[in-house]
């Protein structure tokens, strides 16, 4: 019996930790999208959005500064041919509390004009 309470007694204590709501929100954010018209060459469309609290910043100077690379290949899943795009993105913040803003955010947009309709898509962040 006094098993059995012990085991309820842990059990309820436990049970808060597990109800906690945690805050979590994804280090980047991406969307692509695919426009195919009807006759030649479609464009594939690549957004992303990292905020700076993400980022790795390097005082300066006065500022803090980052440098990131963003890069996607698509390959085409019959001839396996592959289309890159790739962007290069520098930052520079003159305080040290806009390094850690959530609020702010570096943000891009790709295309690659493809005319396969099968493809794979790959991304990279540097």
């Amino acid at each position: 019996m006094k098993k059995l309470i012990t085991i309820l007694l842990f059990s309820f204590l436990s049970f808060p930790l597990f109800c906690q709501k945690f805050e979590f929100e994804p280090p980047l954010f991406y969307e692509y999208y695919y426009s195919q018209p009807e006759e030649g060459i479609g464009t594939f469309q690549f957004v992303y959005r990292i905020n700076f609290d993400r980022l790795s910043f390097l005082k300066d100077g006065e500022k803090y500064t980052t440098k990131i690379r963003v890069t996607i290949e698509l390959q085409d899943s019959l001839t396996n041919n592959i289309s890159r795009a790739n962007e290069d993105k520098s930052v520079s913040v003159s305080e040290f509390d806009e390094t850690i803003n959530r609020n702010r955010s570096v943000q891009g947009l790709l295309d690659v004009d493809l005319q396969e309709k099968k493809i794979f898509l790959n991304y990279y962040f540097n």
